[in-house]
């Protein structure tokens, strides 16, 4: 069950130097429902208080793994399995069924040359999307 609508949580993060000055990073997370947007504020830990830096708002949707992994199943992924320990928080991967043809992903640095845009879509057929744009990874349709 999420906090009270309203409510700000605080995780510190300790102490760091930044442009020759001790400071301390800051975690908050303002709860709206179900949802909670979440910004890091780095400040000085002089009298001042002064805040040298955050980062824009961003907002997040809290589920379990096992809601996730329902969820995956009902947007049409089989064999969905979770895996641990290769981040910092579990992995939920499966399989999906495009137009009667499996679709997957690879790493390949190679597929950066046939990328075409992002925009307008899904690739042609045969195209991958470029790893560089993606976080690594490129989407293949056979």
């Amino acid at each position: 069950m999420p906090p009270s609508p309203g409510t700000v949580e605080t995780q510190d993060y300790g102490d760091l130097m930044w442009s020759s000055r001790r400071c301390r990073l800051l975690q908050t997370r303002r709860w709206r429902g179900q949802f909670y947007d979440v910004a890091f504020e780095l400040v000085t830990n002089d009298e001042a208080k002064e805040v040298v830096l955050r980062t824009p708002e961003t907002t997040y949707f809290p589920i379990g793994v096992e809601r996730m992994a329902v969820l995956m199943e009902e947007a049409g992924f089989t064999r969905v399995r979770r895996i641990d320990g290769c981040l910092f928080q579990p992995v939920l991967v499966g399989t999906r069924s495009v137009s009667g043809r499996a679709a997957f992903c690879k790493f390949s640095p190679a597929t950066e040359r046939t990328a075409p845009p992002l925009a307008g879509g899904l690739p042609r057929r045969g195209a991958a999307l470029d790893p560089h744009r993606t976080g690594g990874l490129a989407l293949a349709r056979p």
